[in-house]
């Protein structure tokens, strides 16, 4: 840079543009340079995803150098806001914790402050009628781990999975005298072990109370384990896997009890698109 701001100044000087003091002075100066920022793409994990699906596609041999024109969903208003939202709830997850493991709970327990650090986040944004992503963000910094959590991390859903395990109900269930279940269908939330496999499992509300008979809709609305957990066994833990691959779940569902309390582990992107499919009236769309 110094050598090429030298060579300006001489043919500047040559050229008559600037005086023989202005181009000692020039010289002299100490050239400024600006940081260049390790990532230049402003959606750094959304290029990613388009690029994975551009390899599925077409052959990398043909990608490369060929000059393709691509056209994305992103959509940077959503981007930037989805990027703040994220970094924001992380931060005050961060903090929570914190309070938690200074206070005198987490010192008796010994926990290190230490394991806060490496707390993550992902966020996604898919508009259900089109499902088209508009924004996506894959982590707390694409500088420090490029690893898109979005499209890749799994973690156990827990109670995101009930909407389906209620919907397997109004597809597949029956009342008692055999008519199709609905929202003021009877469920029973009073505690219950059920036994599988030289194996018991006995569920329970994450308030220490039952409340007897409720109605499907109360069952939902409450997030109630119990008769959630009783109508996915009813119903068959077989047609809850196929509700929830139907709805665009892609990975193998191990058909457990656990599973009518969200026990399976599945990316971020294959949960949004089962509810985008929710919110699209039951009609499913590739992401």
């Amino acid at each position: 840079a110094k050598q090429r701001q030298e060579l300006v100044l001489q043919k500047m000087l040559e050229g008559g543009v600037i005086t023989q003091p202005a181009h000692a002075e020039a010289v002299k100066e100490k050239l400024e340079f600006a940081d260049i920022p390790a990532v230049l793409d402003k959606a750094p994990y959304f290029t990613d995803f388009v690029k994975a699906q551009l390899l599925r596609e077409i052959p990398d041999e043909e990608l490369v150098g060929v000059g393709y024109n691509i056209f994305s969903t992103l959509d940077s208003h959503y981007q930037r806001i989805v990027e703040e939202e994220m970094s924001s709830g992380v931060k005050q997850l961060e903090e929570r914790l914190l309070k938690s493991v200074v206070s005198k709970r987490g010192r008796k327990f010994g926990i290190d402050p230490a394991i806060l650090s490496p707390l993550q986040g992902a966020f996604l944004l898919i508009d259900p009628q089109t499902s088209h992503l508009l924004a996506i963000v894959g982590g707390k910094s694409y500088k420090k781990s490029n690893y898109n959590r979005a499209l890749y991390m799994r973690r156990q859903i827990g109670s995101i999975v009930k909407p389906f395990v209620f919907l397997s109900g109004l597809l597949y269930g029956k009342n008692l005298d055999g008519t199709p279940m609905n929202a003021v269908s009877k469920l029973d939330d009073s505690p219950f072990k059920y036994k599988f496999d030289r194996q018991e499992w006995e569920p329970k509300n994450y308030e220490p109370s039952y409340e007897g008979e409720v109605t499907l809709r109360y069952a939902l609305a409450n997030s109630l384990n119990v008769p959630t957990a009783r109508l996915a066994l009813d119903v068959g833990l077989g047609k809850v896997a196929e509700t929830l691959k139907s709805a665009g779940v892609e990975i193998d569902i191990p058909e457990l009890p656990s599973l009518a309390l969200g026990a399976i582990e599945v990316p971020p992107i294959q949960v949004a698109r089962a509810y985008a499919t929710i919110a699209n009236f039951g009609l499913k769309r590739d992401v």
